[in-house]
């Protein structure tokens, strides 16, 4: 599903790019408060959770990342600084 979804948001983002209507990849259009250039936070917000891949846990606080380089860097500093409830999570493939 992740790749499908990749798929249509880089097909959307190409279409505008190259002077055609953006349609949003997450409903393809259809819902009622996404229209031609314009996709509704919704969406927006649903696409955007579809791109995190890595969650690291801090005493039961997430930050969200979307490489494993920047998940493990993050990781490496708390734990550094003393903390030993530091878990990364892989959400994405």
């Amino acid at each position: 599903m992740k790749n499908d979804l990749a798929t249509k948001i880089k097909k959307a983002e190409d279409i505008f790019q190259e002077g055609g209507i953006y349609i949003c990849p997450m409903c393809d259009g259809k819902c009622q408060f996404c229209d031609d250039d314009y996709q509704c936070s919704e969406c927006e917000k649903e696409e955007e959770i579809g791109k995190w891949k890595y969650i690291v846990w801090v005493g039961g606080v997430d930050d969200y990342y979307t490489d494993y380089e920047r998940a493990k860097e993050h990781y490496d500093e708390w734990v550094a600084k003393g903390y030993d409830d530091v878990i990364i999570e892989e959400i994405g493939k």
